[in-house]
């Protein structure tokens, strides 16, 4: 991993918050679909998989991929600006990244 890869200023490190995305038991709007649960998916071309609800301490990390995003939400209204940047990341930008990460773990042999 990288400390400041979006080479923010001192100001933007003090404010952002490094969020680890956890395919396998990051639970948005209930279950993934089956098809898209890393739970039951194993490659035909790589072998890999299904992974494991322990898969992060398992892992050989050798073979793990790291993304990073950076993600902002401006809300510039007095009174609601951290509610609803808050909810916006944690419901909204969040949910997005879980599922699309997901899927791209389960897609990885299309």
């Amino acid at each position: 991993t990288q400390d400041n890869i979006f080479n923010l200023s001192a100001e933007e490190l003090a404010q952002r918050e490094v969020v680890f995305i956890d395919v396998v038991t990051d639970r948005v709007d209930g279950e993934p679909l089956e098809e898209e649960n890393p739970l039951l998916f194993k490659s035909e071309k790589t072998g890999r998989g299904p992974l494991l609800p322990t898969w992060i301490e398992d892992e050989d990390w050798e073979h793990v991929f790291c993304a990073y995003k950076l993600c902002r939400v401006d809300f510039p209204f007095w009174g609601f600006q951290t509610r609803v940047e808050r909810y916006a990341h944690d419901h909204g930008i969040r949910k997005i990244l879980v599922k699309a990460h997901r899927q791209a773990w389960v897609w990885q042999d299309s």
